[in-house]
């Protein structure tokens, strides 16, 4: 187990993230089974099934069917999130330390971590709204100001918002693991996050990055897929799988950067878990 006191990059999270999922691999195997492989399979079909087409005149806007259909969706998928980054948090960080892990006991701590995941996740969801709003208010105010350079402001606005946004995910990036290792939070779980991340904004902005530029890249190969092609049936079935196990990574790779992070900021071994009492 190498020491965090050296150079933490995103090859080392990959690495070490990698070597716990070996080690514990048919225990990370059922896990994606019960909890990743189906939020896999809702993110690969919802698109295909519901993908933005060009509208007729007659069907300019979308049917309230459709509109409670993807609220539902997207409550169900992120409760499912919850329930899959609870239980692999859990497994990772007693595997990370080489102590056994048990499926009953990794279904178990959803007990203790689910509500504070759900609660930590309303308040992030609140804490953006916040955020939205005021931009939203600036270009009312500005518009009647600005009609020969709205659109110029427009853009530049939302520039603005997305590198405030991406900015807050990579502070907020060790909140999730920070709820279940250590039994905080809401605001105070994204403080603890902002605390870790900071003097490793570098890795946790690559590790972003990463999963997030080639989860893009992956809808964005096969958008367009026709519902009743073969092409459908392949893009499931193996679509479902890697993103299965690419999900997993990240999951994993979370964790083993909240622990390094950890050590580095407040020098504790890698090896000492009684500080944690929750996952003993």
């Amino acid at each position: 187990m190498a020491s965090a006191s050296d150079t933490l990059s995103l090859c080392k999270i990959l690495s070490e993230s990698k070597r716990i999922i070996r080690a514990n691999l048919h225990h990370f195997q059922a896990l994606t089974a019960l909890f990743i492989l189906p939020l896999s399979l809702c993110l690969v079909i919802y698109p295909i099934i519901f993908q933005p087409t060009l509208p007729s005149p007659s069907e300019s806007t979308k049917s309230p069917n459709q509109y409670l259909v993807t609220t539902l969706f997207s409550i169900f998928v992120s409760l499912l999130s919850l329930c899959a980054f609870a239980t692999i948090s859990y497994s990772t960080y007693n595997g990370f330390y080489g102590e056994p892990v048990s499926l009953m006991a990794s279904i178990k701590s959803l007990f203790s971590s689910f509500l504070p995941l759900l609660s930590t996740t309303l308040v992030t969801e609140f804490v953006t709204v916040l955020i939205f709003i005021p931009s939203m208010l600036l270009l009312l105010l500005v518009y009647k100001w600005l009609h020969g350079h709205f659109l110029t402001f427009l853009i530049f606005t939302i520039l603005v918002y997305i590198v405030l946004l991406m900015h807050l995910q990579v502070s907020w990036l060790l909140a999730y693991a920070v709820v279940v290792v250590e039994n905080k939070w809401g605001y105070e779980a994204l403080k603890r996050s902002v605390y870790l991340v900071k003097g490793n904004r570098g890795v946790a902005l690559s590790s972003v990055l990463y999963f997030g530029v080639i989860t893009g890249l992956f809808y964005f190969a096969f958008y367009g897929i026709e519902l009743r092609s073969w092409a459908f049936l392949v893009y499931m079935i193996f679509g479902s799988f890697y993103l299965s196990l690419f999900l997993l990574l990240n999951f994993v790779g979370i964790v083993v950067l909240y622990v390094y992070c950890r050590d580095l900021h407040e020098g504790l071994p890698l090896e000492n878990t009684k500080n944690w009492p929750l996952l003993k």
